[in-house]
């Protein structure tokens, strides 16, 4: 239901750079043992998975841009949902999803993700 859910979201499917991937689009949390995303309007939580210069880039823009921890960005991002079994922290989340390639991120949120 939720991988439905999930993918009933996507604007395109499409090959990008070395990885096919979809558009995700929604809220990113990063903190002290939080690597989350939520995409817009699902109540799911999915633990992040990166190249480490793109998990530089989002946590770069997350400290430099927010005031409280854990404060929430909004993201748009070229990746796809992963379906190996999980340890750790991810265990706690919905599943993983890799980004590859951040399209947009900002502080605010666009009417299409409330």
């Amino acid at each position: 239901m939720i991988i439905v859910a999930l993918f009933a979201m996507v604007f395109s499917a499409q090959a990008y750079g070395e990885h096919p991937g979809v558009e995700f689009y929604g809220s990113y949390v990063w903190g002290h043992e939080v690597n989350i995303f939520q995409p817009c309007g699902i109540d799911a939580e999915f633990w992040v998975l990166a190249d480490p210069p793109v998990l530089e880039e989002l946590r770069q823009y997350h400290d430099e841009h927010t005031e409280e921890l854990y404060q929430e960005i909004y993201i748009r991002f070229m990746g796809s949902r992963v379906y190996d079994e999980v340890d750790g922290f991810a265990a706690d989340y919905d599943g993983l999803i890799e980004v590859y390639e951040i399209l947009r991120m900002s502080t605010e949120f666009p009417d299409e993700c409330p």
